[in-house]
């Protein structure tokens, strides 16, 4: 079952980011363990206890941040690799506020990151936590 968590290390900088969602499982000095009921990363004392979230939950929290993640699969012979592409929306910046048609200036998008042949993962969940990284490591910290 603790595949559906996502690791240590990515736990740890959704603490340092901000997340507080409830959580059913923890990582303290008993290691990761599930708990009777659902904790916050406010609730636990200590900077190396933190709530261990389920991937979907830190999917929706990225979405709620704005940052919507994307996989998606390539068929080939011998079988399938994933993809992730991030989506978000660029703050207004100054060449946008030159453009004159505003369904266009509200629709433009930073940039789509769709990585191919050098980037494809084995399983969906290697692409989502790949794509997680990016998102908390690159993105966020540029808001």
């Amino acid at each position: 079952m603790e595949e559906l968590f996502v690791p240590f290390n990515i736990a740890k900088i959704l603490k340092e980011k901000g997340f507080d969602e409830y959580c059913l499982a923890i990582f303290d000095n008993e290691g990761f363990r599930l708990t009777t009921e659902p904790l916050k990363n406010s609730y636990l004392e200590g900077h190396w206890r933190c709530t261990y979230p389920l991937y979907q939950q830190v999917v929706d929290w990225l979405d709620n941040k704005g940052f919507n993640i994307n996989i998606s699969s390539e068929y080939y012979y011998d079988g399938i690799n994933w993809l992730w592409q991030i989506f978000w929306l660029n703050p207004i910046s100054k060449w946008e506020k030159n453009v004159k048609d505003q369904y266009i200036r509200e629709s433009i998008y930073e940039g789509t990151y769709l990585y191919g042949d050098n980037h494809e993962y084995p399983t969906r969940n290697d692409a989502l936590l790949a794509a997680i990284k990016y998102v908390l490591t690159e993105k966020l910290t540029q808001l």
